[in-house]
């Protein structure tokens, strides 16, 4: 599944697993919020998933870590 995701979206998965939120995301990544949610919508397609709770579930029980 990660192994799907480019660069940029697996460093918004490991993000999304710390508990940021899209805004903190955006000002980390140097990207507009309205990038982060773009991404956030492919994450979610790609892993088949349709909440970013999923995510983070998935990322912590993975040991995604920055």
């Amino acid at each position: 599944m990660l192994g799907s995701l480019t660069p940029q979206e697996r460093r918004l998965a490991v993000h999304l697993a710390a508990g940021l939120t899209n805004r903190q995301i955006a000002d980390l990544m140097l990207l507009s919020e309205k990038t982060v949610k773009n991404y956030l919508t492919s994450v979610l397609a790609k892993m088949g998933m349709k909440h970013r709770t999923q995510v983070v579930v998935y990322a912590v029980q993975h040991n995604w870590s920055p």
